[in-house]
């Protein structure tokens, strides 16, 4: 009996080495690889959610074009709105109200005119 107490008590005190081994060993790991999952977060932060933002309010701005809008391509050509198809914009510029068909992605923004009224 008594030898089996002491290979009991030596198992049990070599499980607790190993136990305190991992513990060790996995707060080492959790001390190395959380700075760098901070940093992706950080990333994911900055980066993808205001680009989420911008493309969403683009996409906003196509579906809500009409007729008669005033548009700046990304080419820089100011003009309004005549027909919208459905990936292709028809746009009337110039004094010469020449007619130009772009893509709907060619549009930059919708240029929206300020009342300068002086009261």
């Amino acid at each position: 009996m008594a030898i089996i107490s002491e290979i009991l008590k030596n198992k049990n005190s070599q499980s607790g080495e190993k136990f305190k081994k991992g513990v060790i060993l996995m707060s080492q790991i959790l001390k190395n690889v959380l700075p760098i999952v901070l940093m992706l977060g950080l990333f994911y932060a900055i980066v993808f959610i205001p680009e989420n933002k911008r493309r969403k309010k683009y996409s906003n701005m196509l579906q809500e074009l009409k007729a008669n809008d005033e548009v700046l391509t990304r080419g820089g050509i100011m003009g309004k709105v005549i027909n919208i198809q459905d990936d292709f914009v028809i746009i009337e510029s110039g004094p010469e109200r020449s007619r130009l068909k772009i893509s709907k992605q060619g549009i930059a923004s919708v240029v929206e005119e300020k009342d300068k009224t002086i009261e």
